[in-house]
């Protein structure tokens, strides 16, 4: 039976992605307006471009998880999906900063980096680190946490 770890959550990440969202939705339909170009066929036509995103960034506020199964971690951040099985884990990096790098399905600026495989990584939030961390050892008990 797979355990499910939720996201941690950051007040700071929260901020970033609605004040990121609304100047989204701000430009998207307040410059047209402004410039007297606001017409029914650019309301639909900025829709198309700004709903789905705004959707991504609810999609995975709510959908972002962690699951330890038998032999694998499987990653959840909205439409994405990561699956690293427990034999290719070589380190976690404790308390990493979530800006820069490239797959970091967190919710908070606080993570810690799984480096596995061949130099892949990425970076999650469990909201319980060291539950989770002890679930990990107990499956693989083969990787450094530095």
């Amino acid at each position: 039976m797979d355990i499910i770890f939720a996201a941690k959550k950051g007040k700071g990440f929260r901020r970033f992605l609605i004040i990121t969202g609304a100047s989204i939705a701000l430009v998207s339909y307040g410059v047209p307006f402004l410039a007297n170009a606001f017409s029914l066929q650019v309301f639909l036509i900025n829709s198309l471009l700004v709903l789905p995103v705004l959707t991504l960034f609810v999609w995975c506020w709510y959908g972002t998880q962690y699951q330890v199964g038998k032999s694998q971690l499987k990653i959840k951040c909205g439409p994405f999906r990561w699956i690293i099985p427990f034999e290719e884990i070589k380190k976690i990096y404790l308390n990493q900063s979530t800006i820069g790098g490239i797959i970091k399905p967190t919710l908070s600026w606080d993570c810690m980096e799984i480096a596995y495989g061949q130099y892949k990584t990425i970076s999650i939030t469990p909201e319980n680190q060291d539950q989770f961390i002890a679930m990990l050892k107990s499956k693989n008990g083969h990787f450094e946490i530095k």
